[in-house]
């Protein structure tokens, strides 16, 4: 679904409930990915475009869903970054 940058390691999720700790930087991840399937969206954070449900324009989170009975998963999207989502995410 998502991967989140803890300093010299990364916190890899799986499912909103099942993660993994890797000893890689978020670059490191980013670069063995699809770039087609993954997103940067974040100095700390990497999605999957696939779990994808919503971009919030106003507060700049990306809203990913599992499956219709969770609750979305908040992911703060980077103001400079921004641009860049609307454009690849959403082609506009």
């Amino acid at each position: 679904m998502y991967c989140e940058a803890k300093g010299r390691y990364c916190d890899v999720y799986i499912t909103k409930d099942k993660k993994y700790t890797v000893c890689n930087t978020l670059r490191e991840i980013e670069e063995q990915l699809p770039e087609k399937l993954f997103k940067r969206v974040h100095d700390a954070f990497l999605i999957n475009k696939k779990y994808l449900e919503e971009f919030d324009k106003i507060n700049n989170i990306c809203l990913l869903k599992k499956n219709e009975n969770s609750e979305p998963i908040k992911i703060e999207v980077s103001r400079r970054k921004r641009k860049n989502i609307l454009k690849g995410i959403f082609n506009r």
